[in-house]
């Protein structure tokens, strides 16, 4: 690969899955950078395995010896590991652009890199299970070296800057083109209104909100992706809830043309506040009013229809319901990306 190398570090592996930091890897490489997408680090060996997925595109899985997310003196040590294995695969900081996803790899911004960009769009340290201090330490340690932030919310951007980040930029998330085409159809009239919950449905997830609008006149929920906890199990043993599993595109664009209404059911908590869902674009794209509990930062967004109670939702069903679909096109990650190619063309320029 020659050119105008990036390296992307990514927070998922890549699974071909169009959401934020696939959709932007492939974008970039669309636009002429070469870009390397590595996959969180691996434990447990000593191993880096390449796949090249277009001209422009390839991954890099790497395995070092530990990892220590929690810990950044010791991360710091897992970093220096890997890059022993990125200098083995052509990656030269000085003409490569280091791109972080994943903050707890901050310390990759004590080699000399090109420049660097974090794309912050999660409020890390507040997930179940991790402590706050550790990912502050990393984030700080981000803002001080980062030449670009990128955020995904309004919160994650005012954090950022009040951290002391150097031009930070707000890039909400989207849906990818193709949630828009062919255009949605019409819908049966309810009753039954059909509503539906695609995505992980863990921890963050007002499972009794779902519970409470399931069990409405008139009413069928229907649940797609995964779960866990004991108000999952309690959601799906409810009357009136169907889960339909894990469903790949086809089907789950096949269950939203069918729904009357899309619902984002998160619980009003720190880790939610700064979260800017991508299933909100991607009913938008289906032509599907949105519905969320009462929770501040998705009253203001654009896409979301209305913020509700279950009290309040029997007597907006037909109104939300209604046969048309809405026709707001929503953002796709092709809008996205030509904002961040203009903020790196400008990066570059100085």
């Amino acid at each position: 690969m020659s050119g105008r190398p990036i390296l992307f570090a990514g927070a998922v592996p890549w699974n071909g899955l169009r959401q934020r930091h696939q959709a932007l890897a492939a974008g970039l490489a669309g636009d002429g950078w070469d870009v390397t997408y590595l996959d969180p680090l691996q434990s447990g060996g000593w191993e880096a395995r390449q796949r090249d997925m277009d001209c422009r595109l390839r991954t890099l899985s790497i395995r070092v010896p530990f990892r220590a997310a929690g810990f950044p003196g010791l991360q710091a040590m897992a970093v220096k590991f890997a890059m022993v294995h990125l200098a083995a695969n052509g990656i030269r900081p000085t003409t490569t652009m280091l791109w972080v996803g994943e903050p707890s790899l901050s310390s990759f911004t004590r080699f000399p890199w090109r420049s660097i960009v974090y794309d912050r769009c999660d409020r890390h340290g507040v997930f179940p299970g991790q402590r706050r201090h550790p990912w502050l330490v990393h984030e700080r340690q981000l803002y001080r070296h980062a030449d670009l932030v990128l955020a995904s919310s309004p919160l994650l951007a005012g954090e950022a800057a009040e951290e002391g980040a150097k031009a930070v930029h707000l890039v909400p998330n989207a849906a990818d083109a193709h949630w828009l085409s062919p255009p949605p159809p019409k819908r049966p009239a309810g009753p039954p209104f059909m509503l539906v919950s695609a995505g992980a449905h863990y921890e963050w997830t007002d499972h009794a909100w779902l519970a409470a609008l399931a069990k409405l006149p008139g009413v069928e929920l229907h649940i797609a992706g995964p779960g866990r906890g004991q108000g999952w199990k309690e959601l799906l043993a409810s009357s009136g809830v169907t889960w339909h599993g894990i469903l790949d595109h086809a089907a789950l664009r096949e269950l939203l043309d069918r729904c009357h209404i899309g619902l984002i059911p998160f619980r009003d908590d720190p880790l939610t506040a700064g979260v800017d869902p991508v299933k909100v674009y991607e009913y938008a794209a289906r032509g599907l009013a949105v519905w969320s509990p009462r929770i501040e930062s998705l009253r203001r967004h654009p896409l979301v229809t209305r913020t509700l109670t279950p009290d309040d939702a029997a007597g907006r069903l037909g109104e939300d319901g209604a046969l048309a679909p809405l026709m707001l096109r929503p953002a796709t990650w092709d809008d996205r990306l030509a904002v961040i190619c203009r903020l790196l063309k400008e990066r570059e320029g100085k």
